[in-house]
């Protein structure tokens, strides 16, 4: 099933996320996985990671606070969309979603594996942070 958010280009839909034109109902956990890939294809992952946590905090104070996220939840959240990126060859989110699935399915238990997180302790309270990101 194709979400909302994906009739947007990537363009229409980073610049809507941006400027908070976006409507909170498609912002849902995928949409937030796109904006992560929009960000590493763009920029990289260290500017992604500060642009993402810039754009995400923006939105959520201009809605409400509908999610709070630690900077290091977002950073091991990039580091993770970036090392799926750099696995494949395919050129756009939604295939980058077919070919893996558990990016959406299992967030949590990749985010666990082997050398996605600097340590125990920031694995584990990455974990407790983004508990709340992965139900979106």
């Amino acid at each position: 099933m194709t979400e909302k958010h994906q009739l947007l280009t990537d363009q229409q839909f980073e610049q809507q996320f941006e400027n908070c034109t976006l409507p909170p109902v498609l912002v849902t956990y995928e949409a937030h996985l796109r904006l992560a890939y929009i960000h590493v294809k763009k920029h990289g992952i260290k500017k992604a990671a500060i642009t993402l946590y810039s754009q995400l905090t923006a939105f959520n104070t201009n809605f409400g606070n509908i999610l709070i996220i630690s900077k290091a939840s977002i950073k091991s959240f990039v580091k993770l969309i970036s090392d799926f990126i750099s696995k494949t060859a395919t050129t756009s989110f939604r295939e980058l979603m077919l070919e893996f699935p558990d990016l959406k399915t299992h967030f949590l238990s990749l985010l666990g594996q082997p050398n996605q997180t600097e340590s125990n302790f920031e694995e584990t309270e990455t974990r407790n942070d983004i508990v709340g990101f992965s139900s979106l």
